[in-house]
């Protein structure tokens, strides 16, 4: 009995030490995520869309190449939230292998607008895996 004891304790042990050698180094994703995301925003503020989508992976970028980007902000987005005129780092967020990163927009006609970034933890390049606007004038627009 001492000895099947033993072993319980020496396999916890050891499925403990691979579970804290595998996780996630958040720090150092932000670090390659938040340069990333900056230039998405800065990018979607002066209206170059090839830029902003320069970091999408491919599912992002054959979902919304850059010139469907520009039809959806001119279209849809900018009629209601009008222009971004600035933006700040807001906050992030984890969400199962995502992680979000999320910055407050003030525009011409909302200043309750966000942007939020999305990227996969599992993929060390930092490449764009989702995007969108969102603001209670949007929602209530469409």
């Amino acid at each position: 009995m001492k000895r099947r004891v033993l072993w319980l304790v020496a396999a916890v042990s050891l499925l403990g030490a691979l579970a804290a050698a595998a996780e996630f180094d958040l720090v150092a994703f932000v670090k390659g995520a938040l340069p990333v995301a900056e230039n998405v925003v800065s990018a979607l503020k002066v209206g170059d869309y090839q830029r902003a989508v320069r970091d999408f992976d491919s599912r992002m970028r054959a979902a919304l190449p850059a010139e469907k980007l520009k039809a959806t902000q001119e279209m849809q987005v900018k009629p209601i939230i009008g222009e971004i005129l600035s933006y700040a780092f807001s906050t992030l967020t984890l969400d199962g292998n995502n992680v979000i990163v999320i910055y407050k927009l003030k525009c011409t006609r909302d200043d309750e607008a966000v942007v939020r970034v999305v990227f996969d933890k599992l993929d060390p390049t930092f490449r764009v895996g989702g995007l969108w606007i969102d603001s209670p004038r949007l929602r209530a627009a469409h």
